[in-house]
């Protein structure tokens, strides 16, 4: 029996990103884990599906953000989703992005985002993520 993820670790997942192809072989590796998830291009639409999601309870367990995209860049949307939020409501924010340069480490640290995946992207990185994601969920529960 193979092993699929999204049966074993569930994770509602938004994947935050600008350019087409990165969100493509993003959606296809999520869908080879067993996983659905729905794409915004831009950080205020990240901003707004969030709270859409929360409103019609079926909220967002995690986001793959991009940090550089038009309108509000995924520094900004994660910071904007998490001052909007009560923290029990949060979902964990993955940045997903090329520039891993020290100073975006840092800065995702302290803003408190859940990791950080460089491009270009791997499916078992990507995996590994939402294992931990998931664990990281549920290991009061």
């Amino acid at each position: 029996m193979v092993d699929i993820l999204g049966q074993r670790c569930p994770l509602h997942i938004l994947i935050a990103e600008d350019n087409q192809l990165n969100w493509r072989i993003l959606q296809r590796i999520l869908k080879k884990l067993g996983y659905d998830s729905k794409v915004v291009e831009n950080g205020l639409d990240a901003v707004d599906a969030t709270e859409a999601a929360l409103a019609e309870a079926r909220p967002y367990d995690l986001i793959l953000m991009d940090i550089q995209m038009p309108k509000m860049d995924g520094i900004m949307a994660t910071q904007e989703i998490f001052s909007r939020l009560p923290i029990e409501q949060q979902p964990q924010v993955v940045i997903v992005t090329a520039n891993a340069t020290p100073e975006y480490i840092e800065i995702c640290r302290r803003i408190g985002t859940h990791g950080l995946v460089t491009k270009p992207i791997d499916k078992q990185r990507i995996a590994d993520t939402l294992e931990r994601c998931y664990q990281d969920a549920h290991k009061n529960s």
